[in-house]
C-alpha cells in the first residue's frame, strides 16, 4: 500500500474493501477540513460586498484558476459532467458573476456551479471560509427563528424561539413570504453538494437541527432569500388547527437563535459525546446509537465506549442489536474499522473498487492558490500510476475484490441499521458493506452517497486570489469495477416513511421497524 494511502492517513482496511467506496483515509466530516488546512498569507483579501464585486479581469483570473484546479486535480469531474456540460456550467458561472454586485452573490453563484459537480465533497465549504468572509457573510445573516425538518417537501417545525409567532411543535410551514415551501425547496437545493442524483441527501442537507457552527439553509437561505424590514411572513398550519394562518416571524441570527433556545429550555445545544448512546433494552436487545465519527470533537474515549459496548453484549448475551447511525454523514475511519471488526462473525466477502487520482505532480501555476494539510501530496508520483486513460490509479487501489477475515471474538447476534440520506461518507460506505455482506438488515430511507462512487480522501484547499473563497477539492475517487451501478443511494431493506406525525407525536418510525423485527424473531 502506496504512503498516498497510509502514510498520509492511517489505512483503513474495512472502510477500504467496500463494494463502492475504498477510502484510504478519514473521509473527514465538513469540519475536520478547517483544522487540516492552514490558512495561505498569500490570499488577497474580497471586495467588500458595498461595492461591485470584483473587475471582469479580476473574474477572469479567479475562473481560470478554479476551472484549472479542478480539471487538473479532481479525478472524479467527469463522473457526471461531460467536458460540453463542464463548459456551459462555467459560462454560467461567468455570467452570473459578471453581474454580481456583492460577495454573496458571488458565493451563490459559485456554490451553484461546485453543485452541477454532483459530489458530496466538493463545494464552498462554510468551515474553511476566511474568518473575514465568515464575518461579512455568515455571521450576520438572518434566518428563520425555529429549527425544522423537511418531511415529502414539507417544513415541520422541531422548536421555535419566537414566542411572538407561537410555533408549536408540529406546525407545517407551507410558505414564506409568499413562496411555497416545495418551491423553496427546489430552488436552495440547486446550492446543496451531494453525490450523483441523490437529491434526498440535499433535502436532508437543508434541514435545521440548530446543531453545530453551520448548517446549509442558514447559508443559502438568508442569501438567496433576504429578509424584509427583519421579518420574514409565514403561512402556516398549527397541529390540530381547522384553518392556516399568516403569522409574521423575526429574521435573527443562527447565533441570537441558539442564545435564546439556552435562555427559554435552560439547557445547552446537544454536544457531540450526547451523539453516542449504548443501552441494553432488556428481552435480549440493546441500542447503540453512532451519531457521528467525527471523533476528534469527542471528549469521550470512544474506542473504550464501544469495547465496553460490545463485551456487555457478549456478557447479558444479547440476540438482537440496533445501531443507529441516523443523522451520521461521517468522518473518523477508525469507527469503520472496529464495527467491522467487531461484527465480523463470518468473512465478509466485499466488492472491488478503483481508486483514481488525476494528478502525479501538483501544476506550478496552482501552488500559489492551493494549501494541503501535509506537503507530501504535492508530489505523489511514487504512489500512482499512468493508466493511459486520462486519469492515474493509486498503485494500492486494487481492483480486486477482497475478504475481511472473521473475527472469533465478533458479536454474531441479528443486526438491526438504522440509517437516512444524512449517511453519505463513512457512514454509506459502512452501510453498503454490511448490507452486501448480509451482516446487517439495514431499515430508513435511502442513504446519501452514490453507488456510482464518491469522492474523498485526501483534500486540496483552492482560494480563489481576488475573491478569496475557498473550494473543497477531493484528491481520490472511487469507482466501482463492472458494470455501473444506479445512480442511488444505499436502499434499505425495510423502507420507513416518515409522517408529520411521527413530529408531533415523538414517535421514531425507524426504531419502532426495528423493535417489530426483533419482536417477530421472538415470535411474538
Amino acid at each position: 500500500m502506496p504512503r498516498f494511502v497510509t502514510s498520509l492517513m492511517r489505512a483503513t482496511a474495512a472502510f477500504a474493501l467496500c463494494a463502492v467506496l475504498l477510502a484510504p483515509a478519514s473521509l473527514a466530516q465538513d469540519a475536520v477540513l478547517a483544522s487540516a488546512a492552514p490558512a495561505s498569507s498569500a490570499i488577497a483579501p474580497h471586495v467588500s460586498s458595498d461595492a461591485a464585486f470584483l473587475t471582469a479581469e479580476q473574474q477572469r483570473a479567479d475562473l481560470n484558476v478554479l476551472r484549472s484546479a479542478l480539471t487538473q486535480l479532481h479525478p472524479g469531474l467527469y463522473r457526471y459532467h461531460t467536458e460540453a456540460s463542464l463548459d456551459q456550467a462555467m459560462g454560467d458561472l461567468a455570467g452570473a458573476w459578471s453581474t454580481a454586485e456583492t460577495l454573496g452573490a458571488a458565493y451563490l453563484a459559485l456554490s451553484q456551479f461546485l453543485a452541477t459537480i454532483k459530489c458530496g465533497h466538493t463545494y464552498a465549504n462554510f468551515w474553511n471560509q476566511s474568518d473575514e468572509l465568515q464575518a461579512e457573510l455568515f455571521a450576520p445573516a438572518r434566518t428563520l427563528p425555529f429549527a425544522f425538518r423537511l418531511i415529502d417537501e414539507r417544513m415541520v417545525v422541531t422548536w421555535s424561539v419566537d414566542e411572538a409567532a407561537g410555533l408549536p411543535v408540529g406546525t407545517e410551514v407551507t410558505a414564506i413570504d409568499g413562496r411555497p415551501v416545495p418551491e423553496l425547496i427546489e430552488t436552495l437545493t440547486t446550492y446543496v453538494k451531494a453525490d450523483g442524483s441523490n437529491d434526498g441527501k440535499r433535502i436532508d442537507n437543508l434541514q435545521v437541527t440548530g446543531f453545530g457552527t453551520f448548517e446549509a439553509f442558514d447559508i443559502y437561505f438568508p442569501l438567496r432569500f433576504p429578509a424584509t424590514d427583519g421579518q420574514y411572513t409565514l403561512r402556516v398550519q398549527r397541529p390540530g388547527a381547522a384553518d392556516a394562518e399568516t403569522v409574521a416571524v423575526e429574521a435573527i441570527t443562527r447565533t441570537e437563535r441558539g442564545e435564546r433556545y439556552s435562555a427559554q429550555h435552560g439547557e445547552a445545544p446537544t454536544t457531540y459525546n450526547d451523539l453516542w448512546q449504548f443501552d441494553l433494552l432488556g428481552d435480549g436487545a440493546a441500542y447503540l446509537q453512532i451519531g457521528t465519527f467525527v471523533t476528534w470533537r469527542l471528549e469521550m474515549d470512544w474506542r473504550a465506549f464501544l469495547r465496553d459496548a460490545f463485551t456487555q453484549l457478549r456478557e447479558h448475551e444479547v440476540e438482537h442489536l440496533v445501531i443507529d447511525l441516523r443523522g451520521n454523514e461521517g468522518g473518523d475511519n477508525d469507527v469503520n474499522n472496529m464495527l467491522m471488526m467487531a461484527l465480523a462473525s463470518q468473512p465478509l466477502h466485499l466488492a472491488p473498487v478503483e481508486q483514481r487520482a488525476q494528478y502525479d505532480v501538483m501544476p506550478e501555476a496552482l501552488r500559489p492558490h492551493v494549501t494541503l494539510w501535509n506537503e507530501a501530496l504535492l508530489d505523489v508520483r511514487n504512489m500512482v500510476e499512468d493508466t493511459g486513460k486520462g486519469y492515474f490509479r493509486l498503485r494500492g487501489g486494487s481492483e480486486a475484490g477482497r475478504t475481511l477475515r472473521a473475527n472469533p471474538d465478533a458479536y454474531a447476534g441479528s443486526v438491526y441499521l438504522l440509517v437516512g440520506a444524512s449517511n453519505s461518507s463513512a457512514t454509506f460506505a459502512l452501510t453498503t458493506a454490511l448490507q452486501d455482506a448480509g451482516v446487517a438488515t439495514v431499515i430508513g430511507q435511502e442513504t446519501g452517497g452514490n453507488k456510482r462512487g464518491i469522492n474523498g480522501g485526501q483534500y486540496v484547499n483552492l482560494h480563489l486570489p481576488h475573491a478569496g473563497i475557498e473550494v473543497d477539492i477531493p484528491l481520490i475517487a472511487y469507482f466501482p469495477v463492472g458494470a455501473m451501478p444506479a445512480d442511488e443511494g444505499v436502499m434499505p431493506d425495510v423502507m420507513v416513511e416518515q409522517q408529520v406525525s411521527d413530529v408531533i407525536e415523538v414517535h421514531d418510525p425507524e426504531r419502532a421497524a426495528a423493535m417489530a423485527l426483533i419482536a417477530k424473531a421472538r415470535g411474538e
